[in-house]
């Protein structure tokens, strides 16, 4: 085949967003060049952006991969150093992005269009996360925030740890036969709180999911939700509050129904529980995740939090722990009513 062949072929495949396509067509060809290494590397990275979390993450290592390979023609061609900059952001390794990223705008053009907006674009992103990641908690305040935990939930253990966020797991008691997946170190990022709210009882937050007692941890995806709000704060000031509500637009994972969330109190937990004061009298408030299928995410954006919440209650749905696999409770309210 021609370089023009072979280009058209890739065309025709990424217009119809065959990227399994793409990857298994390059595979069959003798000399794989620059080009095609990065139009490999893109399917690898596309591929990844619609994956489960954990393929995903092995997608966009393998796109890394082939991207080292032609690093050095690479150092020059802001398509190239955009890609390498994608995977390593998604790969949370934000100060290697950020690296890439001002490189590839001193040599992308104007006259480039898409890959010159998408450029700006991630370079705004990580000089915004990585001012962020800048913000810590001191250690008295960190204290204050493991000996609440404890003595409030229970002993835990850290599950993963990532930009001074440490996801743990409180192991079930007697009183709360379930696990609680719980952020800590999240209260570091301050968010921006809107006019009426104070803003020392506001701007803090820690996130919880209850997850029953004999969930399968490889069954990721309640984890992944966490670190998805989490970047969600971290990335952009968002305001995270009671009531805020995640639309995925698709399932969080293919053996599950939910394709959303919204945050809420620890309704199985005291009032004292569920805030903390730190040194210098701020408050980190801990929400719940819950996790909503699809008619109840339509639902909630059309009516307040307290009124879904209300049909869990009607319904006799149980938030804590989390049933997978039950039933939608806006299934039976009609399109116009949602």
């Amino acid at each position: 085949m021609t370089d023009n062949e072979i280009r058209a072929t890739i065309d025709a495949l990424n217009a119809k967003d065959d990227y399994d396509g793409i990857i298994d067509f390059i595979a069959t060809l003798d000399n794989v060049d620059f080009d095609c290494a990065l139009q490999l590397a893109r399917a690898h990275i596309n591929k990844a952006n619609r994956a489960e979390p954990s393929y995903a993450y092995k997608l966009y290592l393998n796109a890394s991969d082939i991207l080292d390979t032609y690093a050095q023609k690479g150092k020059d061609s802001p398509s190239w150093l955009f890609y390498k900059g994608y995977t390593l952001f998604k790969l949370n390794l934000v100060s290697e992005a950020l690296i890439r990223f001002e490189r590839a705008m001193r040599f992308v053009t104007i006259s480039d269009g898409a890959l010159f907006n998408q450029i700006g674009n991630m370079l705004k992103i990580c000089k915004t996360l990585e001012a962020r990641l800048s913000e810590t908690l001191s250690d008295d305040d960190l204290n204050l925030i493991d000996e609440h935990i404890q003595k409030h939930f229970g002993s835990y253990s850290v599950l993963s740890s990532s930009d001074s966020i440490d996801l743990i797991d409180v192991a079930p008691t007697e009183s709360h036969n379930y696990h609680v997946i719980m952020t800590k170190g999240l209260s570091a990022f301050l968010m921006d709180v809107p006019d009426g709210f104070d803003k020392k009882s506001n701007a803090r937050i820690e996130l919880a999911i209850a997850l029953p007692l004999k969930w399968d941890k490889s069954n990721t995806w309640p984890f992944e939700l966490l670190r998805k709000l989490s970047m969600l704060l971290k990335s952009g000031n968002r305001f995270l509050g009671f009531g805020f509500t995640l639309d995925n637009e698709k399932a969080f994972a293919k053996n599950t129904a939910y394709t959303g969330a919204m945050l809420t109190a620890l309704g199985d937990y005291s009032k004292e529980s569920q805030a903390i004061e730190l040194a210098n009298g701020d408050t980190v408030n801990i929400f719940q995740v819950v996790p909503l299928m699809p008619m109840e995410v339509a639902y909630r954006q059309k009516h307040q939090a307290q009124e879904l919440l209300d049909l869990f209650k009607l319904r006799h749905v149980v938030l804590s722990p989390l049933v997978d696999g039950r039933e939608d409770v806006c299934q039976s309210i009609s399109a116009k009513s949602v």
